[in-house]
């Protein structure tokens, strides 16, 4: 228990340092404030080394193995979730007349597909030093104290909702606000399950590196396009923003798919 104190303590410092330092950067170039985002990620890595190494814990539950033969599954979900959650999007925004297509729809593909090249590997970059803390350490460090795994998974999802509290607060130009904040904890709860689960089955902490880095990249690149434009008034409902009740409900929903599935017998989940 003691450990995973130390970790939360851990991150949730270095991500508030990153956050404040990111946002003085950032008064002279706003670019500079992934700088801070960039701290915040390392972060539970570093914690993760730091106890691990210097707390003489070890690496053996760490999940480092690819074990790829066994979780060919878990691998083809973390590529393929992102673009089923865009095409999902894209169909209730157009449904609930939310959104047009962008008059300049091949543009607006071409912008999609080069940015998409320009963040895939540092979004990946960034997934290494979130799951090896999240998934690498920190569900492991429950697991050895309680084997209640939702609990776990919900207690992991309250931790890592938290810790995006200084980076979306001190980003240039914030105007975050508390309902956006409670949406950000919904869904880091519901994905901490999913990522959780994943985890578990797999045995590697690397299917859930690749859902959350080619998540992030998949995102950003379609939500930067402007191959959707949607309207103002619906934006907090339906959009691409991952506090819009849409992404947050398909979120949700998916937890409760994991969770039904984890009555399967694992070995039928692996193969």
């Amino acid at each position: 228990m003691k450990n995973i104190v130390i970790f939360v303590i851990g991150v949730m410092v270095i991500a508030w340092g990153g956050g404040i330092l990111g946002s003085v950067l950032a008064a002279d170039n706003p670019a500079m404030s992934s700088v801070g985002v960039s701290i915040a990620a390392m972060g539970p890595l570093l914690m993760a080394i730091v106890l691990r190494r210097w707390g003489k814990l070890g690496w053996s539950d760490a999940g480092l193995r690819l074990r790829f033969g066994q979780s060919k599954g878990w691998y083809a979900l973390g590529l393929l979730y992102a673009p089923l959650v865009i095409v999902l999007i894209v169909g209730l925004a157009l449904l609930f007349g939310a959104a047009q297509w962008n008059p300049d729809r091949p543009a607006a593909v071409r912008s999609m597909v080069t940015m998409l090249g320009i963040v895939l590997l540092p979004m990946l970059f960034l997934a290494v030093g979130e799951e090896f803390g999240w998934r690498g350490f920190l569900e492991p460090a429950l697991w050895s104290v309680s084997q209640r795994l939702v609990l776990n998974h919900v207690f992991v999802g309250l931790v890592w909702g938290l810790w995006h509290f200084p980076i979306l607060l001190f980003a240039p130009g914030s105007e975050t606000s508390l309902g956006q904040l409670l949406m950000v904890v919904i869904g880091c709860v519901a994905l901490a399950i999913v990522y959780g689960q994943m985890r578990l089955w797999s045995d590697s902490v690397w299917p859930c590196v690749i859902l959350h880095g080619v998540s992030n990249a998949v995102m950003i690149s379609v939500a930067s396009s402007g191959l959707l434009l949607f309207d103002e008034s619906a934006k907090n409902i339906v959009s691409f923003n991952t506090t819009s009740a849409a992404v947050i409900g398909i979120w949700v929903i998916t937890a409760a798919l994991i969770l039904a599935l984890s009555r399967v017998p694992r070995s039928a989940l692996l193969h």
